[in-house]
C-alpha cells in the first residue's frame, strides 16, 4: 500500500515529510494554506466541474426524493443546489445510531450544527447529521446511505 510506504519514508527522513506536506498542499490548493488555487488545480476543476455538478445534483435529488416525508430534508431547498454534503435533521434519539451505522458501511457522517435559517444576522443552529453526496457517493455508496436511512426511518 502506498500509505504504508509514505509512513515508512516519513519516519526515515523526517525533514522531507514537511517538504512533502507543503508540496502536496500547494499542489492540491488546500485553501487555508494557499488562497489562490494552482494552475493544475484550476485545470482539473474546469475539466471535471460539469460532471461533478451533475453527479452532486443527481445524488441530492435522489436523497430528497427517497427521504421525503421523514422530515430529514425539510429544512433544505428542493432545487437549485449542488452541495458536497447535506445536513440531515435526524431526531436526537437516533443521531448516534445513524452515525454509527453510516460509519460502519464506510460513509463518514458526523454530528454538526447547521444554520437552518441560513442567515448570519439571525442564525438558527440545529443539530444535524452531515452526510456526503459528492460524486464519489454515486452508485453503491449512495445506495448504502439510503439503505441505512430507510432502516432507521421508514
Amino acid at each position: 500500500f502506498k500509505f504504508f510506504d509514505t509512513i515508512k519514508f516519513i519516519r526515515r527522513f523526517p525533514l522531507f515529510a514537511n517538504l512533502m506536506d507543503a508540496g502536496r498542499e500547494m499542489n492540491y490548493a488546500i485553501y487555508y494554506r494557499q488562497p489562490i488555487p494552482g494552475k493544475w488545480g484550476i485545470r482539473l476543476w474546469l475539466k471535471a466541474k460539469n460532471q461533478e455538478k451533475k453527479m452532486r445534483h443527481k445524488n441530492y435529488s435522489l436523497l430528497w426524493e427517497e427521504t421525503i416525508g421523514w422530515g430529514l430534508c425539510d429544512h433544505l431547498e428542493e432545487n437549485g443546489v449542488i452541495p458536497y454534503a447535506v445536513p440531515l435533521a435526524v431526531p436526537n434519539q437516533k443521531v448516534a445510531k445513524v452515525i454509527r451505522e453510516l460509519n460502519s458501511v464506510n460513509i463518514w457522517a458526523g454530528f454538526r450544527r447547521f444554520d437552518v435559517a441560513r442567515c448570519m444576522f439571525e442564525p438558527d443552529y440545529q443539530k444535524c447529521v452531515l452526510v456526503p453526496i459528492h460524486s464519489g457517493m454515486t452508485g453503491a455508496p449512495m445506495a448504502k446511505l439510503l439503505d441505512v436511512l430507510k432502516r432507521n426511518f421508514s
